[in-house]
């Protein structure tokens, strides 16, 4: 029974007429369907068009993104800062940087002050009552009241830290056992500016803290006496002057050779840390401290078997030596030797080595003999050069020249003495021995051009050859032998009286020599003078004769102390010293820089108080980390990986895209398939237009350096950017700014003052001519001036407080230092309550005072730039110093291109709207009086390939106008009417089915009456 459920839910299709009606109907239906076929064919395939689209859309966008990267000044800009030695100085980029090399030498940290106090023998240690004044380099005083409730060393101490300002204080044990205890305060603020100052009025029981420097008076003078000479000042060169002698009764078995090597160089008895090694043929071996706190010259000193040294005053070189020998007790079984000769003896040292090696003489000059000649220097009597009394050179050569040179007392080694016939001799210091020699020859005749001689033997004409060193005479048993004694030169020492006066300000302890320059009488001889030194190098003279210096006068020499000498007579090299003391931990120590220094010396000396610094180089901060005496290199450079990365990225977008193009637009003939824009002719001139801005120049820029190109990118034939990666890295690294200039907005002025901003679609580039630019008015600063003060002014409890508004920001409440000032002094205590507010602190507000007036300057410039002053009690408004001055709003700069009013803002100037110069965005940073009539400045301004591929880009995107965006609409439209069409023939044969449906109900409801019908009949007549 067929039974399928029609549209008419009570009607049962094919029972009266046996017939498939549904199928019938759904045949008839399909059949009316193949009309939607082709409708549904074209809409899939604007589908696809639409998707095709929509993804060029994001090729598009990912190309514009790459495209914005190139336009911007930050790809191109960004610069790398390296340090040769980044443990000395930290270099980081800030902006600005311009590349290049730098060199400086860190001299000097920035430190912050340090102080402690005298000790005391616990915290509890009462220390007085009163006022305590703490100041930190120009700041605000800070007092601390010292009561019953903080009398002691720990009050003092928590005191100070509740002031809460740039001084911490602690209290720390030290290992005195007495009084272990110190306060100990600390700046926070680094350099000069943080040094600290205390001035305690503390009265009462106790001892207050005290934080001053003091010193003591100078010792008795030190002259020539005995014998004493002026301590010498070791030189290193030549040999060593200082006379060996060896004492004792040797008491070994065995002979003895003994070798002395000087460890370093110094003066005997004088130089610190002075060392001397000694070692024997059997392997004994020790060292001696001739230093000054462990020698005095002349005295003994033991070394080995009752064998002693005693050294001289004088100089010893480093790894100069001399050597001695001891003979033992020989056996009685020498009968044939008398008791002397069997005795032990000791041989006198040898001269020092390096007077064989490197303290031989020096012969100089032009001889003018026209003979080859041999000369002999002999050497008469022994002991060191300069200093001897008789010690001379005798010369003399075969050809009859004779002479003698003297270089004992008052020769000045390495000074030149003539010998005759244009020859000079010159000795380095050392000693010389009786009958030492040295020759050497001159050759008259040149021996240049003779080939058979070896290179050493040839010389020019005129030349001195085969100068040897001293030759020594002296036998080994004879040693170097001890010279006559010094003449005594008799007692005289200065006896003038001095007396140092004065605060000592300086943060370090130092040593004060003071040594007469020439002998006579305090006050009495003329050009009588003194010169002073520290152990630090510092040096100055002071005149002290009868012509410059009365008697008990002061004299100011250095860090205020001053010097005052009484009646009496002072001698030639005579000399007093004295000694500063400083409660200073560390000193306020400014960082010190040389810039530009070299290996040489030399740079640029830059002082800061902090560590830290921000304008040395542009676009550099330097922090500095240690300080070290070779230079450190800084290097800037252009960001050229990231220059290199932003071209390759944009390469490979743009391919991308290309590659994209292709495969919506091409036809397969294998499959006769066609890709969704395949014939479209819009993608390909989209394509033909991006290509265009690759292939033309950049019109603005010179000829040679106008196109791609010229750095290694071009267009291949199917479109596509090839990038020639070695041509483009050397144009980089060559000069980034060209490279940049060519993707990149970019304006190019004459005048530093005038810098281009940045710019939009809408500003139109320049050409080669430029846009000529002509500033009528700077941009200026709000300021507010004071009445001219006619002399000190007074701040108390009436006037002290009042309000300080800058850019519509007010301050809290000011409240000034009291007392009678002039307006300089206000001025500072005024910066230093600005800079410490919390609503004006950061804003760099400046207070100058000039001609007795005082001036609150904004930090920016423009029409919102202003100042004003308020005090909260109106009454003494006309009295007050600061009040009723005159309050100037600052004004925005001004100026126009071709005649257009530019519009300003600070110190910018925008293009206008609907202008050739619209967005485009100028700094000007000129003052008034750099502006004059006509143009300040030409500029030309270029747009590069990144800036036209964004901006074509932005017009083809641009909704409803631009042709992707028309493209992308139409195609959805035209889809919208597919399935429009499509509803319409769905509702078409919807309608159709029912109707179909319901005319065949109808004929099987009838056929079905007719069957019954017949039925009934055919029983009618059967009854029949």
């Amino acid at each position: 029974m067929a039974g399928e459920i029609t549209s008419n839910p009570n009607v049962i299709t094919g029972l009266a007429s046996g017939m498939d009606t549904k199928g019938i109907v759904e045949q008839m239906i399909a059949a009316e369907r193949k009309k939607i076929e082709p409708v549904e064919q074209r809409k899939e395939a604007k589908k696809l068009e639409l998707d095709a689209w929509k993804q060029t859309k994001v090729y598009l966008d990912s190309v514009k993104g790459v495209a914005d990267k190139l336009s911007k000044k930050t790809l191109w800009e960004g610069k790398i800062v390296s340090s040769s030695n980044p443990e000395v100085v930290e270099a980081i980029a800030t902006s600005g940087a311009k590349p290049g090399k730098h060199t400086l030498v860190v001299d000097k940290l920035a430190l912050n002050h340090q102080i402690a106090s005298q000790g005391f023998a616990a915290k509890e240690d009462q220390i007085g009552r009163g006022e305590v004044v703490i100041t930190v380099g120009d700041e605000q005083t800070e007092k601390i009241v010292i009561d019953e409730t903080n009398d002691s060393l720990q009050g003092y101490v928590d005191a100070i830290n509740a002031l809460e300002s740039n001084v911490s204080a602690n209290v720390i044990k030290t290992g005195n056992k007495e009084k272990p205890f110190q306060v100990v305060l600390t700046s926070k603020k680094t350099g000069r500016e943080g040094e600290i100052k205390v001035v305690s009025y503390l009265k009462g029981e106790g001892e207050a803290p005290t934080f001053d420097p003091y010193y003591l008076q100078p010792g008795k003078w030190k002259g020539v006496v005995r014998g004493e000479q002026r301590e010498p000042v070791p030189t290193g060169t030549g040999a060593s002057t200082a006379i060996p002698e060896l004492i004792g009764d040797y008491t070994g078995e065995d002979p003895l050779e003994l070798t002395f090597t000087a460890v370093n160089t110094g003066i005997i008895g004088v130089s610190e840390n002075l060392r001397m090694r000694w070692e024997d043929n059997t392997g004994r071996y020790g060292y001696l401290d001739l230093g000054s706190f462990n020698y005095t010259p002349g005295e003994p000193l033991e070394i080995v078997d009752g064998i002693s040294l005693i050294l001289s005053e004088g100089e010893i070189i480093v790894n100069d030596v001399f050597t001695s020998r001891a003979k033992n007790q020989d056996s009685e079984l020498y009968w044939w030797k008398s008791d002397e000769e069997r005795a032990p003896k000791i041989t006198q040292p040898t001269s020092w080595k390096r007077q064989a090696t490197e303290g031989g003489p020096i012969i100089t000059g032009q001889f003018d003999g026209t003979e080859d000649d041999v000369f002999t220097l002999k050497v008469v009597g022994s002991g060191q050069i300069g200093q001897a009394e008789d010690l001379k050179i005798e010369y003399e050569s075969e050809n009859g020249i004779k002479g003698t040179a003297f270089v004992g007392k008052g020769y000045e080694p390495g000074t030149k003495l003539s010998l005759g016939k244009g020859l000079e001799l010159e000795l380095k210091p050392g000693l010389l021995n009786d009958g030492d020699y040295a020759t050497f020859e001159y050759q008259a005749e040149s021996t240049a051009n003779y080939w058979w001689l070896d290179d050493e033997d040839r010389h020019e004409g005129g030349a001195i050859t085969n100068l040897t060193n001293w030759i020594s005479t002296a036998t080994e048993e004879e040693g170097f032998g001890v010279p006559a004694g010094k003449k005594p030169v008799g007692a005289r020492v200065s006896n003038a009286q001095k007396q140092i006066v004065g605060t000592y300000t300086d943060f370090d302890p130092k040593v004060y020599t003071f040594t007469a320059l020439k002998s006579g009488s305090v006050g009495v001889t003329k050009e009588l003078e003194l010169r002073w030194e520290d152990d630090d190098g510092n040096s100055g003279t002071l005149k002290v004769g009868g012509d410059a210096y009365q008697m008990g006068t002061p004299i100011e020499f250095d860090s205020g102390l001053s010097l005052v000498l009484g009646e009496g007579s002072i001698f030639e090299t005579d000399s007093f010293t004295f000694r500063t003391f400083t409660p200073v931990i560390q000193p306020p120590q400014d960082a010190e820089i040389r810039l530009g220094a070299t290996e040489l010396g030399g740079g640029l000396l830059i002082t800061n108080p902090t560590n830290t610094l921000e304008d040395v180089i542009d676009g550099v901060k330097l922090n500095l980390l240690s300080t070290h005496e070779k230079p450190v290199t800084i290097s800037i450079r252009g960001d050229t990986e990231k220059a290199l990365e932003g071209i390759a990225e944009f390469a490979d977008a743009y391919n991308k895209m290309l590659l994209f193009f292709k495969d919506v637009t091409k036809y397969d003939k294998e499959t006769n398939e066609a890709a969704p824009l395949q014939g479209d002719r819009n993608l390909p001139r989209i394509q033909r237009e991006a290509n265009s801005i690759f292939i033309d120049p950049i019109i603005g820029l010179d000829n040679d350096r106008n196109m791609l190109v010229s750095i290694g990118l071009k267009i291949t034939q199917e479109g596509m950017i090839d990038i020639d990666e070695e041509k483009l890295t050397n144009a980089i690294n060559d000069n980034l700014t060209t490279v940049a200039n060519l993707f990149r907005s970019h304006g190019t002025s004459e005048n530093s003052g005038i810098i281009y901003l940045g710019s939009s679609e809408k500003t139109q580039i320049s050409g080669k001519d430029g846009y000529d630019i002509d500033i009528t008015a700077a941009a200026t600063q709000g300021s507010y001036t004071t009445r001219q003060a006619q002399g000190p002014v007074t701040i108390d409890e009436n006037n002290r407080e009042i309000y300080v508004t800058v850019n519509g920001r007010e301050s809290d409440k000011i409240i000034l230092e009291t007392g009678t000032m002039k307006m300089e002094d206000l001025a500072k205590d005024l910066q230093r309550k600005i800079i410490n507010d919390k609503s004006l602190g950061k804003m760099n507000v400046v207070v100058t005072s000039e001609d007795g007036k005082l001036t609150i300057r904004s930090n920016v410039t423009g029409s919102k730039s202003a100042v004003s002053l308020r005090v909260e009690n109106v009454e003494n408004i006309l009295n007050h110093p600061l009040m009723n001055g005159e309050s100037k709003i600052g004004t925005d700069v001004q100026g126009s291109i071709k005649g257009v009013a530019m519009q300003g803002s600070g110190q910018i100037l925008t293009g206008p709207p609907d202008s050739p110069f619209e967005d485009l965005k100028l700094y000007v940073s000129l003052s008034a009086n750099q502006v004059g009539p006509g143009s300040e400045a030409n500029m030309v301004f270029t747009k590069g390939v990144g800036t036209k591929v964004m901006e074509y880009i932005d017009k083809v995107m641009e909704n409803n106008k631009g042709a992707l965006d028309i493209y992308t609409k139409n195609v959805e439209k035209q889809l919208e009417n597919y399935n429009k069409e499509l509803k319409t023939l769905e509702e078409r044969i919807t309608s159709k089915r029912e109707k179909l449906s319901a005319k065949f109900a109808k004929m099987e409801g009838q056929l079905g009456q007719l069957k019954s019908e017949q039925q009934y009949l055919s029983g009618e007549l059967a009854k029949l």
